[in-house]
């Protein structure tokens, strides 16, 4: 799966988690930080995220324990994502 697809499946579960209902996921920034503080994100919010993540692309995000810096924005989260996929390879 390339990062674009990656992106692009991302883009539709962090907005309908979040249930951000004005914005497309065409129109979702990939720098737009994912903890600005607009988007009310608490720690359930990401944990439900994560395991969403875990279930779509078959992969385990959390290994040993959780990464914020993955965390800054799409671009960070979907090569995070696209590395686990590969090494679970």
């Amino acid at each position: 799966m390339g990062i674009e697809k990656i992106k692009q499946e991302l883009r539709t579960l962090i907005l309908s988690h979040l249930r951000l209902g004005n914005v497309a996921p065409d129109q979702f920034d990939d720098q737009r930080p994912l903890f600005d503080g607009n988007k009310e994100m608490d720690s359930i919010d990401v944990l439900l995220l994560v395991l969403e993540i875990e279930k779509k692309f078959k992969i385990r995000l959390v290994v040993d324990q959780f990464d914020p810096g993955i965390w800054q924005n799409l671009n960070t989260l979907a090569a995070a994502i696209e590395k686990r996929i590969a090494e679970s390879c």
